[in-house]
């Protein structure tokens, strides 16, 4: 019975009962992982946000080379969300401004999210 067990990908009873007490200490394990140093954080925060800014950026403009009639009629629906904006040159810095600070805000708020969850856990642990 054993080996047809085996055999159909299951384990015998001796595996099982190994499985079971090393996940027994899992659950005594913490919580909270460790924290990513606070210079690594800001660095891909910074990533992040450059990324987003520049993403509207380069859009807008590949479109302005580009050309054509109308110049980007979907891209120009981000004038719904970042006041100001424009598919223009001028309208690309806007842009860029705009997706930077959501970025930042996101990743901000992202950043207190975890902070709050973390103090939680930690005060409920005593």
């Amino acid at each position: 019975m054993a080996a047809k067990a085996k055999a159909a990908g299951g384990k015998e009873p001796e595996e099982e009962a190994d499985v079971a007490e090393a996940t027994e200490g899992a659950a005594a394990a913490p919580l909270v992982k460790p924290k990513l140093p606070l210079k690594l954080m800001a660095m891909i925060a910074a990533g992040v946000v450059l990324v987003a800014g520049l993403g509207v950026f380069v859009a807008t403009n590949w479109l302005l080379v580009k050309g054509g009639r109308p110049v980007g009629p979907h891209l120009a629906l981000l004038s719904q969300f970042f006041l100001g904006y424009r598919v223009t040159f001028a309208g690309s810095l806007i842009g860029f401004a705009w997706a930077f600070g959501c970025g930042f805000a996101s990743l901000a708020g992202q950043a207190l999210w975890r902070m709050a969850v973390r103090r939680f856990y930690s005060m409920r642990r005593g």
